[in-house]
């Protein structure tokens, strides 16, 4: 073989290979960009089992007239979690909160991961042990878990909206009521918060702590440790 069709041949390979790639790496760009839209979609977040927000905005409304409570979740300071031991801790981390929640919550309550460290749910609670509920609720989302041989105490801010505080029982109104009580436990590292509407008609620019809206002290934020 001759030396210039030697090198014309190399070529063609070289073009087949490189065509073989790009169609090889178009196949699996289009893959991904399939899954991600199937999981955008999708009713059950693979990570925790929980609805997801479209899951929760489909289940949710039917619902919302047999239950006297919404709550929102966020975890505190979650992102360290997956800075320092990466993605796969914190899907064990957000799974173990979310058996968490079904454990303290009424078996019958609706659960969803609205994305991210987020979490909101309805329940029927009676007002009257509303706070020995919020109590249970938060000691049981911040015990500490052990994930890969790591000790870890994972702090939780929740907001509590009762439907009857709220002027219309829709969902919408419900998960924002809940959201401002959830900020204000945030901001003030107060732990639960219920909302009431005449306090949360404005930003909150001081701790606010009364028999309407009681919130309780700080069970603080991520600690990492070794496990003995």
């Amino acid at each position: 073989m001759s030396s210039i069709r030697f090198h014309q041949t190399c070529a063609a390979a070289a073009g087949a290979g490189a065509v073989a790639a790009g169609v090889g790496w178009a196949s699996t760009a289009r893959r991904l960009h399939h899954r991600t839209r199937e999981l955008r979609h999708a009713r059950r977040d693979p990570a925790t089992g929980l609805l997801t927000r479209a899951g929760w905005e489909i289940t949710a409304p039917a619902l919302l007239r047999r239950t006297d409570l919404c709550g929102m979740v966020d975890l505190d300071e979650f992102k360290h979690v997956n800075d320092t031991f990466g993605h796969s801790t914190g899907d064990r981390v957000l799974r173990a909160i979310a058996t968490r929640l079904r454990a303290a919550l009424p078996a019958d309550a609706l659960l969803a991961r609205l994305g991210g460290d987020e979490f909101v749910f309805l329940a029927k609670l009676p007002v009257e042990t509303l706070a020995s509920a919020a109590d249970t609720l938060l000691d049981g989302l911040t015990a500490r878990l052990r994930i890969r041989g790591h000790a870890m105490h994972i702090g939780a801010s929740i907001g509590l909206a009762v439907l009857t505080d709220l002027p219309t029982a829709q969902l919408r109104e419900a998960v924002a009521a809940a959201d401002d009580a959830m900020y204000d436990a945030k901001v003030f590292r107060t732990g639960w918060c219920r909302y009431d509407p005449d306090l949360h008609s404005t930003p909150p620019v001081r701790p606010v702590r009364s028999p309407s809206a009681p919130c309780v002290d700080d069970h603080g934020s991520v600690q990492v440790g070794t496990a003995p």
